[in-house]
């Protein structure tokens, strides 16, 4: 599918969903921040809209932010690793200190799946504290190097390498790597929500 196609797919799911809703422009704009002049401009397949512009919709709309690829064809089902989609991070997390480096980058081929499987790197001290992550579904992740504290709710728990946790997702929860070492990590998430 070409970019074109992709983003005349993308802007008739925004205006689909908005329509479900039966909201005007004005009401998803005010809801979400984006101007009117760029939701049209997406409704109508003639903008890229940024990662924060896709993440401030879905949040505005309740939807997990693949539900605007739904219907994009993509015949790939092997995702080389020099290929992989790095994802921009959630809104707040990971920009300088004492929060640290974050990097997410999408193992399944893309968002429009019943399934989203992600590699992620905390760099040493990365946190989500001060945007703790809550939305419908499940994951479960796996910790492949390093350690990370899994916090759900109020409980703690400090993973190390090879060990896993099952969250579900309406939960808040965050992380946090404790080290001064990277820990690195392949999470599943569904319905997709990144």
């Amino acid at each position: 599918m070409t970019d074109g196609k992709a983003l005349a797919t993308l802007g008739s799911n925004l205006k689909r969903i908005r329509g479900e809703r039966n909201w005007t422009l004005e009401d998803l704009a005010e809801a979400s921040g984006v101007s009117t002049g760029m939701l049209s401009q997406v409704e109508r397949g003639g903008s890229n809209p940024s990662f924060k512009t896709l993440y401030r919709l879905a949040n505005a709309l309740g939807v997990p932010l693949g539900y605007f690829f739904l219907g994009v064809d993509r015949p790939d089902r092997v995702v080389r690793k020099s290929e992989r989609m790095t994802l921009g991070r959630p809104p707040g997390v990971g920009v300088g200190k004492p929060r640290g480096r974050l990097v997410y980058q999408l193992l399944s081929p893309d968002l429009s799946g019943a399934l989203e499987l992600l590699w992620i790197e905390y760099g040493p001290g990365a946190s989500t504290a001060k945007t703790p992550f809550v939305h419908q579904g499940e994951e479960c992740g796996v910790v492949i190097k390093g350690r990370l504290e899994v916090h759900i709710g109020e409980e703690t728990w400090l993973l190390e390498a090879e060990d896993s946790a099952y969250i579900q997702s309406a939960t808040p929860h965050w992380f946090r790597n404790p080290d001064a070492k990277p820990a690195v990590m392949v999470w599943a998430v569904t319905p997709p929500s990144f």
